[in-house]
């Protein structure tokens, strides 16, 4: 029976490219096990292979299986449309043919409180930010606009997002009759947003950053001259590299961006923890931005390079980063991957030797961006650190199911004063899609 049944159906093992070229695809009875369903939307290579598989005239069925299969109810459907989808099965960690094979995971949130200075080069934000969002919402006010996204720049302008200033401004320009007088406005408004954001949740140092390279923007040419915005990047200056006269670039000390003594704290605790029963052990840490992880990288190696054994795993440069001259003319190298020295990027190569040592202990602590989020199956990691807040609830599965692999794991959230307010615990889920 099963010798006949084998003979006469098709089992296609297929990983999608992105160009999928337009042929028949089976024309005998079929079984498609769809292992990421999350990839089943827009113009992806595997919405391109489904549709492909629907005008073979092929008698099949879809199979799905996804820990994360959307974000939100919308994607959700889309998916269900595009593999027609009859049935949902959903599991969670507390059903008992799930919880059998996983293991507890504690959740910590851990508040650090903001030193004076970062609160006074906050208000300093908030005196540029006022004048523009007042213009703004005067501006604004009588467009018929959606409520729900115009409400969002009558926001406190403390609670003033980067992302809900864009989808004001693209509202605005629909509804105005493509108006685009406003752009310059809307523009400065996200990126001084954006630097507050920063300010709050990764220091000092990358705060500077990211305003220092609004000010090369053409819409930023009158900001950069006022009074207010020098003496802002002035005093960044001076708090991110200290009272001594040291180069610019240097990093935040301890002082002046509290999260990195915490996690220099948390990890400590965690390590002699460890080593006291005897147990080998790995961390993660992880931070969206890839200038974030070669701070982090540095300051952990200064202030406690004996216990934490620190790397940075970060994605692939761009092709516009490829071959990019420094200012002695030479190109830069990705040579230095362990030391955060060069956040260009990390060729494929490089990636693997870092997981391998990361595997072996040479390295006890990775610290990555979301290019860590999925695929490190490592089974020593005892402990993920989220050292930004991540609004994605798929993205927050992803980190967290780092851990608790093997053993029971940990998870710690640190988030910066005020911050807590806004934001939310999220459950992991599993679900099955057949």
């Amino acid at each position: 029976m099963c010798c006949s049944l084998w003979k006469s159906r098709c089992v296609l093992i297929a990983i999608a490219k992105p160009h999928v070229t337009n042929r028949k695809i089976c024309p005998l009875s079929s079984i498609f096990n769809f292992c990421e369903t999350t990839q089943l939307a827009g113009s992806h290579a595997n919405t391109t292979l489904v549709q492909l598989i629907n005008n073979s005239g092929a008698k099949y069925r879809f199979v799905g299986l996804s820990a994360t299969p959307g974000a939100d109810i919308k994607s959700i459907q889309c998916l269900i449309d595009t593999l027609n989808i009859c049935r949902i099965e959903a599991r969670t960690e507390d059903d008992p043919n799930v919880k059998k094979y996983i293991h507890h995971r504690e959740e910590e949130v851990i508040i650090v409180k903001q030193p004076n200075v970062v609160k006074e080069l906050d208000n300093k934000l908030s005196q540029l930010i006022l004048p523009i969002l007042e213009r703004l919402r005067s501006e604004t006010k009588n467009v018929n606009m959606n409520p729900s996204i115009q409400q969002r720049l009558f926001y406190d302008s403390a609670n003033i997002k980067p992302f809900s200033v864009m989808q004001v401004q693209q509202e605005y320009v629909k509804c105005s009759g493509g108006d685009h007088r406003l752009d310059g406005q809307f523009n400065i408004l996200r990126d001084l947003a954006n630097a507050r954001c920063m300010l709050k949740e990764q220091g000092v140092q990358m705060s500077r950053m990211k305003l220092a390279e609004s000010t090369h923007k053409h819409y930023m040419h009158y900001m950069k001259d006022t009074p207010v915005f020098q003496s802002l990047m002035r005093d960044m200056m001076i708090v991110a590299s200290g009272v001594s006269q040291q180069e610019e670039d240097n990093l935040d000390t301890f002082e002046n961006n509290p999260k990195l003594s915490m996690l220099v704290n948390v990890l400590t605790e965690h390590f002699q923890r460890k080593k006291a029963i005897g147990q080998s052990t790995r961390v993660i840490v992880f931070s969206q931005w890839r200038e974030s992880v070669g701070g982090i990288v540095k300051m952990l190696q200064i202030h406690n390079s004996e216990m934490i054994k620190p790397a940075q795993f970060i994605g692939q440069a761009s092709k516009k980063a490829v071959g990019k001259k420094n200012k002695k003319g030479s190109t830069t190298s990705t040579s230095n991957y362990n030391t955060g020295q060069d956040q260009m990027g990390m060729n494929q190569a490089q990636q693997q030797r870092v997981l391998q040592q990361f595997n072996q202990g040479l390295y006890n602590v990775l610290v990555c961006t979301c290019v860590g989020e999925e695929g490190l199956d490592i089974k020593d990691v005892d402990l993920i650190v989220n050292f930004d807040t991540q609004k994605s609830a798929i993205r927050s599965i992803q980190r967290n199911g780092r851990t608790g692999r093997a053993r029971n794991g940990r998870v710690v959230q640190l988030l910066a004063e005020h911050e807590e307010k806004k934001w939310v615990p999220i459950l992991p889920v599993i679900c099955l899609l057949p």
